[in-house]
Formats: C-alpha cells, structure tokens, sequence
C-alpha cells in the first residue's frame, strides 16, 4: 500500500493559552485508500483542507485504532456564500464495521460508518481568531472502535459536486517547538483557501471593493461576546420581574425569568455592552433563537447614554424549536419607556451602539428565550 504522510504544521491563536487544529493541505492526491494520507496519532487535534474538484472527488485519511479506542472526527465548509448550501459527508471505515452504500469502493473486509450532512440547515458557526478566517461546523462524531486494526476517514460530496471542505480528526492538543517558525506561511495558507484578503480585480487590474454580504455581529461560543451584557428589569421602576442571561455548554445564551405586572411592573430585558459595531450599509439583523412561544423584542440604541432612545422591533418564536428572524432597520421604530416617539426618524445603522431582547407588552408568567448568533445582513 503506497501511503504518504504530511509534516504537520501547527496554528497558534491570538493568545498563548488557545490553539487551533494542527493544519494539513491536501494536494488532490489521497483519493482512495492505496493513496491516503496518514495520520500517525488520530488522537492528535488535526485539521486537513482539500478542496473537492473532478480530479479530487474525495480525501481519504488513514490511521490505526487499538481496540476500545474512541476516534473523533468533524466536518465543515468554509463560510463563503457559494458553500452556504454545501452539505459534504464523511465515513468512517474499517474493519468489524457494517455494511454500508458509498459511491466508492472500500478494501476487502471492511465496512463503513456513514455520517451525512444533508438535513443539517443551521451549521455551528465557529471564527478562528488567529488567521481571521469563519468556518461553518457541519458534524462531529465519536465513534469507540471494537475491533483493532487500519480505519480510514473518508470525507466526500453527494454526486462528487465541487467545493472545499476541511476534516478535524483528535482532540488532543500537541505542538513542538520547531512549529512556531511556520506559523506565519500556515496563516496565509489558511487564509487563501477560506479566500480571506483577497483582492479582487476589475477588467482594468484595479483593486475593487468586494461586497460584504453578512457580518457576525454576536456569537455566544466566542468568548469575547459573552461578557459585558447587562439585565435590566422593572424593578428600577419598582417593579417585581426577574430576569437573567447564563450561556450554556452548547455557547447559546439563554435569557429567561419570570415576568410580574405587580406593582406597576412588567418587564425584563438585557442589554449589550456600548460598542461601535459599524453596522452602515446592512440592511437588518438576522437572529437565530430558540424561545417558548412568546413574543419579544430586539432594541438598538445609537447613544451611549444610561437611559438612551431605543429602536426596537418585534419577532415571534417557535416554541422549543430554533427559527431565525429577520429584522429589517427600516421596521424599526424610535420608543422610550415603551412609548414611540415620534420625530425621531428612522434607525441609523452605522450609529448603533447597543443591542438587546425585552419582553413586555402584559406577557405575565415565565419566559425562555436561547439566542444562537446575530447577523448584519445587506438584504432589506
């Protein structure tokens, strides 16, 4: 068997306590199991960028497993527009496995463990701060091995569609000194294929803007967006509601509470911290949430004041399913306490300073709204 295997090289983040997967960069030619590309410790986190073309309609990883060994492996796309629907699958495949119907052959005696993408319709977003590149997670499985001996993984698209992927193999993370040097050749390799800092060209060779059709705006599994939101309740009115914001192990964050229409009560909210997000020449919010049935609110303020005008909208949820909602600026409208203020005009984008989810309106009772991510989007 002619297996070949590919010098790692390891990617730092932005500080020295977090590290991303060791990066590997397929050249096109681990197309089956004679020609796969070995990894000598499937522990290890690694990560393997290949990009699915005719020539290329597959990449096969190889390894071996002891007996009662756990393997984890994950699939994603880079986040680009064209890949937005992109749905590739991977296999694990080896011996003791079953039977199962693959658009490849596998070598004699073995079977396979076939995991699809297809139905997934809201992937995992994931921003890797150190190249600045945005992946969308697909899947990751564990799978424990009954049987010791050679496994492949096999990552793949439906009727071979071209695009790009990347397969994440291990979870533990190992690095040698040596690889620091690298780091920076690494960082503009990630960058190329998740076409990060490109500059595209007009007929005449002139650097041109290239639109920007979304913008993460919050994303509660980075760190950086989980600290510095406030809760606001009634009771700075005297009221009795309550409310808190916790962020849970699947990096949602999950305000809930109970609101009271007692003592001239009825709200609760929280508020983001006082930024400039640079919001100009979207056209509305996008967000993904999971709630109970009620209806809430999404405010932005364009002051930094403590008791500032607040544009807000509403949206309806689903109750214990995830929907997103878009939220178009021009629907916005100028309140203050709850009451519209005319005058105001309409809500300024570039000028927001603050985000935030209220509930009000006489909805007495418990409330449960999980908030995946928030999108700047161009559309209307």
């Amino acid at each position: 068997m002619s297996t070949r295997v590919l010098v790692p090289l390891v990617l730092a983040a932005a500080t020295a306590t977090a590290w991303a997967h060791k990066p590997f960069f397929s050249d096109g030619t681990a197309v089956d199991a004679e020609r796969a590309l070995v990894v000598q410790d499937p522990v290890v986190s690694q990560v393997f960028y290949h990009e699915i073309t005719t020539v290329a309609p597959r990449l096969w990883l190889a390894f071996d497993l002891k007996q009662n060994q756990e393997v984890y492996l994950q699939i994603g796309v880079p986040v680009l527009e064209r890949l937005r629907d992109y749905r590739p699958s991977f296999a694990l495949v080896g011996p003791g496995l079953p039977r199962a119907h693959l658009p490849f052959g596998v070598p004699a005696g073995m079977g396979a463990r076939v995991s699809r993408t297809s139905r997934v319709r809201q992937p995992q977003f994931f921003h890797e701060p150190f190249t600045g590149t945005d992946s969308w997670i697909l899947r990751e499985v564990r799978t424990k091995i009954a049987q010791a001996g050679r496994y492949y993984a096999v990552a793949f698209a439906p009727s071979d569609k071209p695009g790009k992927l990347w397969l994440a193999i291990g979870t533990q993370e190992k690095w040698e000194p040596a690889e620091f040097a690298k780091l920076g050749e690494i960082g503009r390799k990630v960058r190329a294929f998740h076409e990060v800092g490109s500059d595209p060209k007009d007929a005449g060779g002139n650097t041109v803007a290239e639109p920007t059709n979304e913008k993460l705006v919050f994303s509660f599994d980075r760190l950086e967006d989980r600290s510095d939101w406030t809760v606001i309740n009634d009771g700075v009115m005297g009221g009795l509601s309550r409310g808190q914001l916790t962020i849970t192990d699947q990096g949602t964050a999950l305000f809930s509470g109970e609101v009271s229409l007692r003592n001239n009560g009825g709200f609760s909210s929280v508020r983001s911290k006082t930024a400039a997000y640079d919001l100009g020449g979207f056209g509305g919010l996008t967000i993904r949430v999971r709630g109970d049935g009620k209806r809430y609110k999404l405010t932005a303020a364009v002051d930094t004041g403590a008791d500032p005008v607040m544009y807000q909208v509403g949206f309806e949820t689903a109750k214990d399913e995830w929907v997103e909602r878009h939220l178009a600026f021009g629907d916005f409208v100028a309140t203050y306490h709850g009451r519209r203020v005319d005058g105001a005009g309409t809500l300024d984008p570039s000028r927001i300073q603050s985000v935030g989810f209220p509930i009000a309106d006489g909805q007495e009772g418990s409330f449960r709204l999980e908030v995946d991510w928030i999108k700047a989007e161009q559309r209307q």
